[in-house]
Order: structure tokens, then C-alpha cells, then sequence
């Protein structure tokens, strides 16, 4: 059987139809090289750029966080770690960007050692460190800012704004607004007091933020998730503990090998409110290296397995700590060199967590199980208990203020909450910027003063006031609460009353304390800045000496944002930086400490690129993994 062959007529195109093919190409290269498509190929690139450009100038532009000043809210070029000992991560300072005469300089750094914000441990980060680890240094945070919004509002006070810097304006800087036109600041005992225009003579307002920026700025203090490490294993003594003669347990569950430490039960508890309470036993430098040097050892050289060996099996007596008072000490700031001499360490330590907060919040999952009985959180400042006490009856919150006295006997606030009968909830009660704020689940609780009908917001607002008013807030002057007391080394408790319930992944944070130093006087150096002359021992009562006008402490001043007589239209702010023992900002500027409007560039909106992670066993030049957990609008 022979092939039958193709039909010519299939496979040949004719030669009118060649012709034509022909003649449509070269037409499409005439067209593409004649002047009509060269034009509108340039005029197309032009339009792109001349896009970019806009919306790079009128909409949002992309900048690169180089120190640490607004750290931990934006990270500079930092080291991630995980503490060798306690295993929590947390974040150091690498950047070469330092503060010198009153403006950033490159300033070579190598990053030897830092300290845990948990256990207090100083790990060596050298590259021959004894846990065989690598620490690279990471980029500042990815933020996009928004150019627009100053264009058609006026900023508002705690948006994170990017600017020229007064002194030079090549220099971009980026810190939080906290002072508007025409206001006067002054910092005292951590917080932000603002004088209006129009208020009488001398009345000063607390700065309050509002419950957005307050989870935003909340830095920790300790995680009770870490107590099986650093209790368990470490064998430092517990911090949350049980209040003698109740009967809170630790109790064991199927799934744990032994204590679970980090939670607490109680079953039908007593009429009265049985308490756990937490104690800020923080270990100095000092008694990490004396128990080292029993196996002859520094305790930057100890690993884990080391420090069990040298410790033994045994819990330290729980006195052997002396409990302290919560204070604003900072990891990110404990990345120097070398810190092996013992006591440039303990300057550090007393340098980075020198004053006592009292703002603090108290974070922490409530499981029920019981129809009736109560819970209370509470948080003491200056010897007063501020509590949040949750009737599981009724479902209703009730917000009181102990100590005596009218404005506190005066204090009472209720609200409707979820937490009723059976079941489980996440809660946060913070006591910050004198005002009290209840989350349950993720969401803001409305609080109403019974005596007295609800303030009008818009109206208060259109009279000039800074903020809304809210029924939980009181006035810190009329408590007197400025001043610690013996009850601050227990500061956050948390109760049951007639009711079985569980507490677990209890969390205490606490605010951002502001330090008024402000440039006269005052030389630039890169030690911390401070508001004593001598750190007190926040441990020892007897030696507190925290009154303003006191000899040891240094005497503050207040920021004056008046118009300038020669240009009354040029609007002045004052901005601090979220780190505020590190933070080149409008305290230590001289001759200008304000920014005016013209210098503003925009609102930071974005972390869009912390930093990349590499992938593991990949080589690769850059790290292309993103590190999804810090990417998030900024607050």
C-alpha cells in the first residue's frame, strides 16, 4: 500500500497569500520605527515616570528606619535573638548611626553582648560564642508614609510623623508627634502634661492616648509563659506566687511532662478574694556571675546545660532575689561591646532601668468554671489599688480606686462585658496616662459613670479639648500616686472570690516612661539620658528619692510651641522618639526644639518590609523569606 502524498494546495500558501503575509510585516516595521509610534512609545514612558513621580511626591514614598530612637515600635538596623538562656526573643540595637553633637553620626559599633528584658541573662553574641551561634545584623523596618493627609487635616497628637530635621534639612527624621501649635509640654514623672491655649495659668492636663496607641506602646515586662524555663529549669524564684492561706495551685495537665508553672487554678475558693500576686524578682548581673564562678565559669560563657549544673536541682530560696520596682529598662538599648567587666555591666543595667514606671497593664486568659462568684485584676501605683472586678453572675465590670479619699471614694464605673458563667476570654486592665481601660476579647469596653450622665464628646472637642473625654479617666493629682510605696514591689495581682477558674499566659507590661531631660545643661554623650543626678536602688524603700525638686533629682523644663512673632504663620510641634532613653529628639535639639509645618514630609502608615528571613541551607545574597509577623500598619 503506497503513501498517498500531501496536498500541495494544503501545505503551500499561495502566492497571493505569501504576498499578503509580506506585506502586513513590513507594514508592522514601518509602523514601529515610523515617528507617530516613536512618539507615543516616549510619550508612554514619560507619562509612567511623570506618575511615579507624582505619586511618589503628592501620595506615599517608601523610607528605610536607620536607629533605633522609635524602637520597639520601628526597628533600626538590629540583631534578632533568642535569649540561650530563657529562649524569649527579643530585638538589640546594631545600628552604626549614633547620636554625637546633636545630630546622627556613623559611629562603627560591633554588637559583643546584650541582655535579656526576661531572665536578665547577658549573652555573649561574639562569633565564637559558646552557643555556636550566628547573630547577623538586619536592616531598620520597611514603612510606606502617606504625604497627603498633612495636606488636607492638621497631624494629630501620636501619629508617628517623618520630617527634616530642623538643624539640616537633607536629614529625614522620624519620631511621634506629641505637641501641637500653640501648646506647652512639659514631662513629669514619665507622662506628657499639655497647657492649652485659653486654660488659666498654670493648669497642665495629662496627655492621653487613646486605647489603640496605648496596646501599641505598651512594652513587657515578663511573660509568665516563660516561668517553666526560668523557674522550672533556670531555677530562679517565681514571680507569680500564690498569697498564703488560699488555695491556688499550679496544676498538671495531661499534656505536661511535670509543673505547669505557667498557669494558676483555683476551685471554690474562699468568701474572701484569694490572690496571686506578681513580684518583679529581676536577677542582677552580679548574682548570675557569682553562681557561674562555682563551676569557674563567667556567666556570659554559660550555656543552659552549664547553668543547670551549676545551680543544682534545687529552686533558689525565693529571698535570694530581692523583688524591685517595675522599670524602663529597655533590651534594645543593651547592645554594646564588651561588657564583660562586672561592672560595666551593672552601669548598664542601672543605666537602662533607672526609673520606676507605674503605669502598667496586666494582660492575661480567664477561664471559668463557675456560673457566679468574681474575678479581679488590679494594678497598684503610688500605694493605690486600681482594680477591674468582673461579677461572673451578672456579666458586669465595675472599675474602683482604693487608698481613700474623695476623687477615689468618688470612682466608680460599670460596664456590660462578656465575661459571665462558663467560659474563656482574653483580658487586658491597664492603668496608663491616669485613665482606666478594659479590653475583653480583642475589644475596647465602654465604661459609664452611674453618678453623674455621660460627658458630650463632639461638644468638648468643639471647646478646644485635645482628646474625647471618657468616664474611666481620674485625676492623678488629687491621688497623689506619683510617689512609690512598699505596695509597688507587688504591683499586679489577680483574684477569684467564691468561683473555679484558671489563669494562664499572664503577661505584665507597662508604658513608655518619657525622660525630662531637656538640652540646657545637658551634654550629648552615649550614655542614657536620665532624670537623676544618682540612679535610686529600686529595690531598697528607704532609698527612693523621686520627688521633683529634691537635690537628686534633675529639675525639668517646659516646651513652648508659640507662634514665632516674625512668621505667626508658621505652626510649630514637638515630637518625641518611642525610645526615649535613646532618642535624638526635640529635648536635646539646640536652638530649635520644634518642628514646623513646612518640615513635614508625612504620616508613616505601613511596615511593608521588616526584614527578609533566608532560606534555610540557601546561600543566597539577600533574605527573600518575609518576616510576615512585623508586617503591620503602624500606630
Amino acid at each position: 500500500m503506497t503513501k498517498r502524498k500531501p496536498s500541495v494546495s494544503k501545505n503551500r500558501r499561495s502566492s497571493s497569500e505569501s504576498a499578503r503575509v509580506e506585506a502586513d510585516a513590513k507594514k508592522a516595521d514601518a509602523s514601529w520605527s515610523s515617528p507617530a509610534a516613536i512618539r507615543e512609545t516616549v510619550e508612554s514612558v514619560i507619562i509612567a515616570f511623570v506618575l511615579a513621580f507624582l505619586f511618589r511626591t503628592f501620595e506615599a514614598e517608601a523610607f528605610v528606619i536607620p536607629t533605633g530612637s522609635m524602637a520597639p515600635t520601628l526597628m533600626g538596623k538590629h540583631k534578632d535573638l533568642e535569649c540561650p538562656m530563657c529562649g524569649y526573643c527579643y530585638q538589640v540595637s546594631a545600628s552604626d548611626r549614633q547620636s554625637r553633637n546633636n545630630a546622627e553620626a556613623e559611629v562603627p559599633t560591633q554588637v559583643w553582648q546584650s541582655t535579656c528584658p526576661m531572665c536578665r541573662f547577658t549573652a555573649d553574641l561574639r562569633s565564637n560564642n559558646p552557643q555556636g551561634e550566628k547573630y547577623p545584623s538586619y536592616d531598620g523596618d520597611r514603612i510606606l508614609v502617606a504625604k497627603f493627609p498633612y495636606e488636607f487635616a492638621d497631624p494629630k497628637p501620636w501619629d508617628i510623623i517623618v520630617f527634616k530635621y530642623p538643624g539640616d534639612a537633607t536629614m529625614n527624621y522620624i519620631k511621634r508627634l506629641v505637641g501641637l501649635p500653640g501648646e506647652t509640654i512639659s514631662i513629669r514623672d514619665g507622662d506628657l502634661w499639655i497647657h492649652q491655649p485659653g486654660q488659666p495659668e498654670g493648669l497642665f492636663e495629662i496627655a492621653r492616648k487613646p486605647p489603640d496607641k496605648i496596646l501599641a506602646m505598651l512594652q513587657p515586662v515578663y511573660d509568665n509563659d516563660l516561668a517553666p524555663t526560668i523557674t522550672g529549669k533556670l531555677h530562679w524564684p517565681a514571680r507569680w506566687t500564690a498569697e498564703p492561706d488560699n488555695t491556688w495551685t499550679n496544676p498538671k495537665f495531661p499534656d505536661s511532662t511535670d509543673e505547669d508553672l505557667a498557669s494558676f487554678k483555683i476551685e471554690d475558693s474562699v468568701k474572701g478574694p484569694a490572690w496571686i500576686r506578681y513580684r518583679h524578682r529581676v536577677p542582677p548581673s552580679d548574682q548570675w556571675d557569682e553562681i557561674a564562678a562555682t563551676v569557674g565559669k563567667q556567666s556570659v560563657a554559660l550555656t543552659r546545660d552549664g547553668w543547670e549544673k551549676a545551680v543544682g536541682p534545687k529552686l533558689l530560696p525565693q529571698d535570694s532575689v530581692k523583688p524591685q520596682l517595675i522599670s524602663d529598662f529597655t533590651a534594645y538599648n543593651t547592645s554594646f561591646g564588651d561588657q564583660s567587666d562586672r561592672n560595666v555591666r551593672g552601669l548598664i543595667e542601672r543605666g537602662y532601668g533607672q526609673h520606676w514606671v507605674g503605669d502598667l497593664a496586666v494582660q492575661f486568659e480567664l477561664q471559668s468554671f463557675s456560673r457566679s462568684g468574681s474575678v479581679v485584676a488590679e494594678l497598684i501605683k503610688g500605694g493605690r489599688p486600681f482594680q477591674c472586678r468582673f461579677d461572673l453572675d451578672s456579666g458586669t465590670a465595675d472599675l474602683s480606686i482604693g487608698g481613700g479619699g474623695a476623687e477615689a471614694d468618688g470612682y466608680h464605673r460599670t460596664a456590660k462585658t462578656a465575661v459571665a458563667g462558663v467560659g474563656s476570654h482574653k483580658i487586658i486592665f491597664a492603668n496608663v496616662d491616669d485613665e482606666l481601660t478594659l479590653w475583653v476579647d480583642g475589644k475596647v469596653v465602654a465604661f459609664r459613670n452611674p453618678d453623674k450622665p455621660d460627658a458630650a464628646p463632639a461638644a468638648a472637642v468643639a471647646a478646644g479639648a485635645r482628646s474625647e473625654p471618657h468616664p474611666n479617666q481620674y485625676d492623678s493629682a488629687l491621688l497623689d500616686d506619683h510617689i512609690p510605696t512598699s505596695a509597688d514591689l507587688s504591683p499586679v495581682g489577680i483574684a477569684a472570690e467564691a468561683a473555679s477558674v484558671k489563669v494562664s499566659h499572664i503577661k505584665v507590661q507597662r508604658d513608655i516612661y518619657y525622660i525630662s531631660v531637656f538640652s540646657e545643661g545637658v551634654s550629648q554623650s552615649p550614655s542614657p539620658l536620665c532624670d537623676f543626678i544618682t540612679p535610686p536602688d529600686l529595690s531598697n524603700p528607704r532609698n527612693w528619692k523621686f520627688e521633683f525638686g529634691k537635690e537628686n533629682r534633675r529639675p525639668f523644663s517646659l516646651i513652648k510651641l508659640e507662634p514665632d512673632p516674625a512668621h505667626p504663620e508658621k505652626d510649630r510641634f514637638f515630637v518625641l522618639g518611642d525610645n526615649s532613653a535613646q532618642s535624638s529628639d526635640g529635648r536635646l535639639w539646640r536652638g530649635q526644639y520644634w518642628v514646623e509645618r513646612e518640615l513635614l514630609i508625612g504620616k508613616a502608615l505601613f511596615i511593608y518590609w521588616p526584614h527578609g528571613w533566608q532560606i534555610p541551607y540557601v546561600p543566597l545574597p539577600v533574605n527573600v523569606v518575609p518576616n510576615y509577623k512585623r508586617m503591620h500598619l503602624v500606630r
